[in-house]
């Protein structure tokens, strides 16, 4: 598996593919708040962070946190990476 690394708007792409993935891996992710803010709803980084009261580099942390997590699902599946 190659280690590639996604922007913003191609993440939002694999999220539009795989959006039952995505709300699966929000209803289990104890940070599932900021994966909805985010990606569903489209705030920023800095956006996010004062919503919900926590420092950037914590938000920044549960997102990542969050895409090595549906990556690991998506592998489960036998999801090929496509960078577009």
């Amino acid at each position: 598996m190659e280690n590639t690394t996604y922007d913003k708007k191609s993440i939002h792409q694999l999220v539009e593919r795989n959006k039952n993935a995505v709300y699966r891996l929000a209803l289990v992710y104890c940070k599932n708040q900021v994966v909805y803010l985010y990606y569903y709803q489209e705030y920023s980084l800095v956006e996010v962070a004062n919503l919900m009261g926590k420092n950037q580099n914590t938000i920044r942390t549960y997102l990542f946190r969050a895409r090595k997590q549906l990556k690991d699902v998506l592998e489960k599946e036998e999801f090929t990476w496509n960078a577009e």
